[in-house]
């Protein structure tokens, strides 16, 4: 006998898996920004700053957004039957903007590095989200 049912055990799955895809992003951006302004001299201590940077974005930023607007996305976009890529890194996008507004008044750089970690974000949560139903 199953205690939770199997879209309550796929939003778990979404929501503790979804946000760590943030992890591989912020280690590629960071990579890329120090790529192009030419500094390699140090990649390990880079690597070390991407890491530590992308686990402060889990736990205050990624897994607090996905529950309280990833989630309630995904399962609203799914009953209209509009779920996709697209539409869910809209609402992430939507989020990013918000996330911008509250921490810095409207910073185009601010919105950059959020907008682009709640793409990474949503787009696991899709990733995962889809792969859970064959559950």
């Amino acid at each position: 006998m199953k205690i939770f049912s199997k879209e309550t055990r796929r939003n778990v799955i979404v929501f503790f898996v979804g946000p760590l895809f943030m992890v591989p992003a912020v280690l590629l951006g960071i990579l890329i920004i120090n790529f192009l302004k030419g500094d390699l001299s140090d990649l390990g201590g880079t690597v070390a700053f991407g890491l530590v940077a992308s686990i402060i974005g889990l736990f205050w930023f990624a897994y607090p957004l996905t529950l309280v607007l990833g989630l309630p996305a995904i399962r609203f976009l799914c009953r209209l039957n509009y779920l996709n890529p697209f539409s869910l890194a809209m609402v992430s996008l939507l989020g990013a903007l918000i996330v911008t507004v509250i921490v810095d008044d409207m910073s185009l750089w601010v919105f950059s590095i959020f907008g682009y970690c709640s793409i990474a974000v949503s787009s696991g949560c899709w990733y995962v989200y889809k792969k859970c139903e064959k559950l």
